[in-house]
């Protein structure tokens, strides 16, 4: 019988172990290693050694490291980038191999039936082969199509934009396949080949520009841990800082925690607590409404998050809108268009952001770029 445990109860060096092995556990596999020892020997040998208490006696229960652990690779419960499917099974695969040739170790992954059930379905692409049938049936076209251009949310890392690109293939969904980033084809279809700068303001945050002189340029985008400043998630988890604090008495009484229980449905920050363990990056960035809405019923905690989060989208252009003016073109009125729910027009953030975005040089424009015609015009250039 192998024993796995979550939250254990510290209670002593070797307690646990003789309690383990008293009640019949012959293998107890909690410790997993971080992200940064994914390889060599966790625990001295690569092999599961045996417990031994303070007088030397042996314990009859063996430990072996976990090497690998997928959810904390496939969600964000780590708080780490997510990792595709095809990534996490090209990352076992390099494990196995090399606990094989490298290390002599054994490799103990810890797979949750949830997340690698036999017969999945890949998701992303599902829905792009539901689009690609639709879009034919619309034209009484017979398809496969010439070209099909991609615009994905998560494929930045060339790993995963190529593992995708490589299951479109083979699945036949166009004769020609390319995979762009979301924001790449919103770029495409503000600003074509010509210059601009795109602010982002959704579930994440990043600013893209093609200068005057063609340099392409990025400033944020790092992910949910490093970056994302100003973002829906941004605005989510420093709600429930602020939240928690007034639970402490650390800051003021705020709608913000009956917001947060309200949006994750639980009844008291306990339970809420409990609730963020399972909740993935979209689920805490859809607070960012809840908590625009608090702001219009006047609650200040709500107010000041909203400011601060428009100064951080803001902070993402000075770097690019400074290497315009090192092009010589700071004079001119630098055109800057906005994507995502945050920034568009409607969104909570627009109106404080509009004036920080004119105090630094850039006029924003006025609609908002479709990611959708982006990636159709992006085709149609393949087909030139």
């Amino acid at each position: 019988l192998a024993h796995r445990g979550h939250n254990v109860i510290w209670i002593g060096w070797v307690e646990h172990a003789q309690e383990l092995s008293r009640n019949g556990i012959r293998l107890d596999t909690d410790f997993c290693c971080g992200a940064s020892l994914q390889y060599g020997y966790l625990n001295g040998s690569g092999q599961p050694v045996r417990f031994v208490d303070e007088n030397g006696e042996i314990i009859d229960i063996y430990e072996q490291a976990t090497l690998s652990v997928e959810d904390g690779w496939y969600t964000e419960k780590c708080f780490l980038p997510t990792m595709s499917v095809a990534e996490c099974i090209a990352l076992s695969i390099r494990q196995i191999d090399e606990a094989a040739d490298n290390w002599h170790a054994v490799y103990h992954p810890c797979f949750h039936p949830v997340y690698v059930k036999p017969g999945e379905k890949d998701a992303t692409l599902v829905a792009l082969r539901d689009l690609v049938a639709a879009a034919l049936a619309a034209a009484g076209e017979p398809g496969p199509p010439e070209v099909l251009v991609a615009g994905l949310a998560g494929v930045g890392r060339t790993m995963t934009r190529e593992a995708i690109q490589e299951r479109l293939v083979k699945a036949g969904l166009a004769r020609r396949i390319e995979v762009k980033t979301d924001v790449e084809v919103a770029f495409h279809d503000a600003f074509g080949e010509g210059p601009g700068i795109l602010l982002v303001g959704g579930t994440g945050s990043v600013a893209l520009t093609r200068t005057p002189e063609g340099r392409s340029l990025r400033s944020g985008g790092w992910g949910a841990v490093a970056g994302d400043e100003g973002s829906g998630w941004w605005i989510g988890i420093q709600a429930l800082h602020v939240a928690f604090q007034a639970v402490d008495g650390r800051a003021p009484d705020t709608l913000l925690l009956e917001t947060a229980l309200h949006h994750f449905q639980v009844p008291d920050p306990g339970a809420l607590m409990d609730r963020l363990w399972a909740a993935e990056k979209g689920d805490v960035a859809a607070l960012a409404p809840r908590v625009a809405d608090a702001a219009a019923q006047g609650d200040p905690a709500s107010r000041t998050l909203l400011s601060q989060a428009a100064g951080a989208l803001a902070a993402h252009l000075p770097p690019l809108i400074r290497a315009w003016r090192e092009e010589g073109s700071g004079s001119d009125e630098i055109p800057v268009a906005l994507v995502g729910g945050l920034v568009v027009a409607g969104g909570p953030l627009r109106s404080e952001l509009l004036p920080r975005i004119r105090a630094l040089g850039g006029v924003a424009r006025e609609s908002a770029p479709d990611p959708a015609m982006g990636a159709a015009r992006m085709a149609l250039a393949l087909l030139e």
